[in-house]
């Protein structure tokens, strides 16, 4: 899905280049990578992610129907919200970087062009093929990272929500995945959950998170993460 998304704003910006002067296509370029592919992937991917909730809403309440389509509708949607707006940040981030990318490889193409003497299609066929090469080189590699990072945002994030809409008090545990190469930051919050039984809904870990993934947290901290939260009932 995200390798798909990342494409799309690469199939964008090759049209610009296409329709445009080898002298301003820079400009050209320059705040006109789409966000759109990028925000509804966030959209559907956060979306799938509401079955979680309904499944730590029925374990909670030791329930094995399947609830309500009210209930799951209204997972839904606030979880298609928190990705809106708390993952807002992500999603301009990635548009950015898929620009960066893009400028450098365009730069590069028109000073080799420069240095070469090569007339207007030649550089332009130049930028195009430096575009090409790059977006088949990067876009499997960052489209992995984010689809891990997200996925452990969006399914900590509906644990979170399926188990308040129980209207039980509960503490909350950080579990690390047991992995190599486990942040030791990550490992700090694990064992400082257990020491203390546990945190309140609202409270952070040690590492300034609600959870693993928290999007309000530095890129250091949830980039690739593979931690999961776990609740405890009172």
């Amino acid at each position: 899905m995200f390798r798909n998304a990342i494409k799309e704003q690469y199939r964008h910006a090759k049209m610009i280049i296409e329709h445009s002067d080898p002298s301003n296509v820079v400009d050209a370029l320059r705040g006109s990578t789409k966000s759109e592919p990028i925000a509804n992937m966030f959209d559907k991917y956060y979306g799938m992610s509401a079955v979680f909730a309904m499944l730590w809403r029925n374990e909670v309440l030791k329930s094995k129907s399947i609830e309500s389509e009210m209930q799951m509708s209204a997972f839904d949607r606030t979880i298609r919200n928190y990705a809106k707006n708390k993952a807002g940040e992500r999603i301009k981030n990635i548009t950015e970087t898929t620009e960066k990318y893009l400028l450098d490889a365009v730069r590069e193409s028109i000073d080799k062009a420069v240095v070469g003497g090569l007339g207007i299609q030649e550089t332009k066929d130049l930028i195009m093929s430096a575009v090409e090469e790059q977006e088949k080189t990067i876009t499997e590699g960052r489209s992995k990272m984010i689809a891990q990072t997200e996925m452990i945002t969006a399914s900590n994030r509906a644990a979170v929500e399926g188990v308040k809409s129980t209207k039980l008090s509960f503490k909350k545990y950080w579990s690390t995945s047991g992995l190599k190469n486990t942040r030791e930051s990550h490992l700090a919050c694990e064992a400082e959950s257990i020491e203390r039984n546990g945190l309140l809904e609202d409270e952070v870990f040690s590492n300034g998170l609600l959870f693993p993934g928290d999007p309000n947290g530095d890129a250091a901290e949830v980039v690739n993460c593979r931690c999961s939260i776990l609740f405890e009932i009172d």
